[in-house]
């Protein structure tokens, strides 16, 4: 007959775990993961920029804030910083995205890569604006779009596992979200 909201209980119950997976994510992107020819995988800007992709801006951004939260809280950068970065993206993508067939993969990796460059370009403004020194000729050839381009490529298969969990309806914490 009509459709029920789910219980305040069960609301919560998928806010914390969406809460803890993010966190974990943060951790494993922050202390876990190896490196790849020193460079580390954004893991929690991709599984966000994904689910943006997936379910539009509002989602988009209540993961933004857990994602960039736990970053911030687990990181060495000013607090906040990785917060910003993330809604930035995610603002982004969804603009961009909102009249497009999102579920084209060559669309996916555009937007990853976009959204890649964006972050780490904001993450560098945010250090050079608390008075990091930053070796503007070599940096973005040597930190940002190689950065990029290893989070593009592992941006697609992320994708993919995000998409499946999303079309079966797996992310216990994810379907309402408003």
């Amino acid at each position: 007959m009509h459709e029920q909201r789910p219980k305040i209980e069960q609301r919560a119950l998928r806010q914390l775990g969406l809460a803890g997976l993010l966190l974990s994510s943060a951790l494993l992107q922050t202390a876990l993961a190896p490196t790849l020819w020193r460079f580390r995988v954004d893991w929690v800007l991709l599984i966000v920029l994904s689910w943006t992709l997936l379910r539009g801006l509002l989602p988009g951004l209540r993961w933004a804030i857990y994602g960039g939260l736990s970053l911030d809280l687990l990181g060495a950068l000013p607090v906040g910083s990785h917060l910003l970065a993330l809604l930035l993206c995610v603002c982004g993508v969804a603009l961009v995205t909102e009249p497009l067939d999102r579920s084209q993969p060559l669309l996916v990796l555009a937007v990853m890569l976009g959204g890649a460059l964006l972050y780490r370009v904001t993450l560098t403004l945010i250090l050079y604006g608390v008075g990091q020194t930053i070796p503007w000729a070599q940096y973005p050839l040597v930190v940002i779009v190689p950065t990029a381009l290893l989070d593009t490529i592992i941006a697609i298969p992320v994708w993919g596992l995000i998409r499946r969990f999303e079309q079966r309806g797996q992310p216990a914490f994810a379907t309402e979200l408003i």
